[in-house]
């Protein structure tokens, strides 16, 4: 998120300026809503099963790109997953097998018709 800032010879220039408070209210505003639907999104995946794409340190991530903490897998896996807690603002997940855990390529290419 970022204020607006006019560029010459734009037709958004020849708009009247907004006075910098509103500015700052309307990107506060604006900031607590994402910050809420974010919230409310990463509390929606508890108890879900997922399937994420691991990372380095530790970290997966799901489809719709949102980081898992996930302890135990090298990177670039696809694992299936339970989404167990909300800790710190970060999901975490336990992994649903204890069979072999297909690499990422691998994954991909299966999909190839």
């Amino acid at each position: 998120m970022f204020p607006f800032s006019a560029r010459a010879g734009t037709p958004a220039a020849k708009m009247p300026p907004v006075p910098s408070a509103t500015i700052k209210a309307r990107a506060s505003a604006l900031r607590a809503a994402s910050a809420q639907a974010n919230l409310s999104h990463l509390k929606a995946q508890i108890g879900k099963s997922l399937t994420v794409l691991t990372e380095r340190g530790g970290l997966a991530r799901t489809p719709d790109f949102t980081p898992v903490r996930l302890a135990g897998f090298e990177p670039n896996k696809i694992v299936h997953v339970t989404i167990t807690a909300l800790q710190e603002g970060q999901l975490q997940a336990v992994s649903n097998r204890t069979g072999p855990v297909a690499p990422a390529y691998a994954v991909a290419a299966a999909l190839q018709p």
